[in-house]
């Protein structure tokens, strides 16, 4: 095991999560440039 996957391995434990649902929003063509832009939503 190297540092980089034991790094990882400790961050996961720290911040568990668990996925419930995957979700599609649709969001107008404006609104998603502004974020494709700002790098969010």
């Amino acid at each position: 095991m190297t540092d980089e996957s034991t790094s990882r391995s400790a961050t996961v434990n720290k911040h568990p999560h668990k996925w419930v649902v995957a979700a599609e929003v649709r969001v107008d063509e404006s609104v998603a440039r502004i974020a494709d832009f700002r790098g969010s939503f």
